[in-house]
């Protein structure tokens, strides 16, 4: 009899106070990241040097100061990874360098969110290997 009670105290415990206690510091905690995350995509969306060498058609010689931007941001928040996307062409950078040009085939979700005239877009993907990744990006 004593177990039974000890244990209906115990799970009423965890379901009525400590589990609602921990999905509100998770959710806390991820809204503190997407924050910081938002907040370092919007910086390297308006960075006035960027939009001045996009605006310039993208020279070489200028590259750096991207890369260093995107760079930066990484390495601050921690991120795996940090990129920028010019709206128009669709040139894709990461820390790394140039990868690619963005297309509606492969990329839809970029046009998707380029068009949708929101500022915003947070998204949550799982990796084949069941690695889950948040994406977080801002557009003027």
């Amino acid at each position: 009899m004593s177990y039974q009670q000890a244990r209906q105290v115990v799970v009423e415990r965890m379901l009525h106070h400590e589990m609602p206690a921990l999905v509100k510091q998770v959710g806390q905690t991820l809204d503190t990241q997407i924050l910081q995350m938002t907040t370092a995509t919007q910086q390297l969306a308006e960075n006035p040097y960027i939009l001045q060498w996009a605006e310039q058609d993208f020279a070489a010689a200028d590259e750096a100061v991207l890369l260093q931007q995107i760079r930066n941001v990484k390495q601050q928040l921690g991120l795996d990874a940090a990129s920028w996307a010019d709206r128009q062409s669709g040139r894709y950078w990461n820390q790394d360098g140039f990868l690619r040009t963005l297309n509606q085939q492969d990329d839809g979700w970029f046009y998707a969110f380029r068009d949708s005239g929101s500022s915003t877009n947070v998204s949550i993907f799982t990796e084949p290997d069941g690695r889950v990744r948040m994406f977080v990006n801002y557009q003027q």
